[in-house]
């Protein structure tokens, strides 16, 4: 046996894209090939809102706290990702974006505020089943944790288990990251990332295998975690209350900032794969009009 590996999707019932839940889909399909290569495989999907509006305080003040708290990270998360150059533009520019949100929340029309509730509802419910998932991982006691978002993509996913059977396999007799960014949804050269970066080697013929002296992310459509660093995020998650509720990007980014400042995140724990063999099909309209799902 290889080891073990725990998938996880994260769908809902209003999905764009709702054959991702079903046996044809990434996830399903990843859980059978990786089955057949060896590994021990268990696939979990939450495809149902675990949160409803009962739970949320829904109103003027909680929007304007939400949009306020998300700013206040991405400004944490730029200091740590040691943003110099362009600092002052960049501060402005983060504060005009804020300020324009929140301008916007303030349309006196029931329209313009039911749409806000349900973008604060609709990211509450993307969160819920991201910490379910994590924390089902982690009761799982997989070796490895892999978390996908229903619009994550990949044309040929018995080659991708090939690539994930072949450098998962690596590692095991090696130091691991601790987790790994597997979506193509930015490109290296526009994120925020402020760490030098070192080319660890081929992840496939086409693509590489980069590490980070800071780490970063590149959204959460598709991630593998390490096992015994799905428990210390979950920790951290778990000390983060739902509201203000941000996107979980930014709580994981929060999460990781403070792993980093305890000791338990440092230089090379973040790998990204360059480009990255996942689409995520919500960003990259442009690149689905010549692949098939």
């Amino acid at each position: 046996m290889s080891g073990s590996v725990f998938i996880g999707l994260v769908t809902h019932p209003k999905t764009r894209f709702p054959e991702a839940s079903g046996p044809a889909g990434l996830a399903g399909l990843l859980t059978q090939e990786l089955t057949s290569l060896g590994w021990s495989t268990q696939l979990s999907v939450i495809a149902e809102n675990l949160v409803d509006s009962s739970l949320l305080t829904l109103t003027q003040s909680s929007i304007t706290n939400s949009i306020r708290r998300e700013m206040a990270i991405e400004r944490e998360w730029n200091k740590f990702q040691h943003q110099r150059v362009g600092a002052i533009t960049g501060r402005i520019l983060l504060r005009f974006r804020e300020l324009f949100r929140l301008a916007k929340t303030h349309i006196p029309t029931a329209s313009a505020r039911d749409s806000a509730r349900r973008q604060i509802l609709r990211l509450a419910n993307i969160e819920t089943a991201h910490l379910t998932l994590l924390r089902e991982g982690e009761e799982s006691d997989a070796d490895w944790v892999l978390i996908l978002e229903d619009d994550a993509i990949n044309p040929d996913v018995p080659g991708l288990s090939k690539e994930l059977d072949s450098n998962l396999r690596m590692w095991a007799g090696e130091p691991q990251p601790s987790y790994v960014n597997l979506s193509r949804s930015f490109s290296l050269d526009r994120l925020k990332h402020g760490g030098s970066l070192t080319n660890e080697g081929p992840w496939s013929k086409n693509s590489h295998i980069v590490s980070s002296t800071v780490p970063f992310t590149n959204t959460v459509c598709a991630v593998l975690y390490r096992k015994d660093f799905v428990q210390a995020l979950n920790r951290e998650l778990t000390a983060i209350p739902l509201e203000p509720v941000v996107p979980i990007d930014w709580k994981i980014n929060l999460a990781l900032m403070r792993l980093s400042s305890k000791g338990l995140l440092g230089e090379r724990d973040c790998y990204t794969i360059n480009p990255a063999p996942i689409l995520q099909g919500s960003m990259l309209t442009d690149d689905l009009d010549t692949k098939a799902r």
